[in-house]
């Protein structure tokens, strides 16, 4: 049994599992829903209406009505479907009704990762993240020149570090014209 628990951790140490089910993600992992507003293709708030698991277990089809589009040329009331993998391929679960989702088009559909996907729950948004999607805050801050990174090199005007972030739903732009930083909570 002591061998079993070995080689499991050492697997999970050394990389070749990953705590989410054997997914490897390629590149970096975001983790800032400014980065993961800026790097979608889509981002949407959606009611799931169904869903189907895909031949050869190849992952999931969410049947979606949009109900408020943030970035996207879908709008609301259309329906349309959202792909995910599995949960060695990085895939998604939408258990629930009500999601903001992030996104990318990949050959023409729509899909979700859990590398590259801001996945919430809309009841679980703050009042700022809400407010921040609606008035288009996270869509200005994409072309303002301000990096979010999980740390900054010292001195460096255009990045906005991740730890220092005063609250979930700020975002990073520039201040006054000249440095980027963190925007108010309230």
């Amino acid at each position: 049994m002591w061998c079993v628990f070995a080689l499991a951790l050492s697997l999970l140490v050394f990389g070749n599992v990953d705590a989410r089910g054997g997914c490897r993600c390629k590149g970096e992992v975001l983790n800032h829903e400014q980065e993961y507003f800026c790097n979608a293709d889509f981002v949407i708030r959606v009611t799931v209406l169904r869903q189907k698991r895909l031949n050869y277990n190849r992952g999931t089809k969410y049947f979606v009505r949009v109900t408020e589009a943030f970035k996207s040329n879908l709008y609301k009331g259309k329906e349309t479907t959202l792909i995910t993998g599995t949960a060695a391929q990085c895939g998604v679960v939408l258990d629930g009704k009500d999601f903001l989702v992030t996104g990318n088009i990949e050959n023409g559909r729509n899909t979700l990762s859990s590398c590259n996907s801001w996945i919430a729950s809309w009841n679980s948004l703050t009042k700022l993240e809400r407010r921040t999607l609606r008035t288009g805050g996270y869509a200005k801050t994409c072309t303002n020149n301000c990096d979010v990174a999980v740390r900054c090199s010292k001195g460096n005007i255009n990045c906005c570090g991740v730890s220092q972030a005063p609250c979930r739903g700020t975002t990073c732009s520039r201040i006054y014209g000249r440095k980027c930083g963190w925007t108010s909570c309230y």
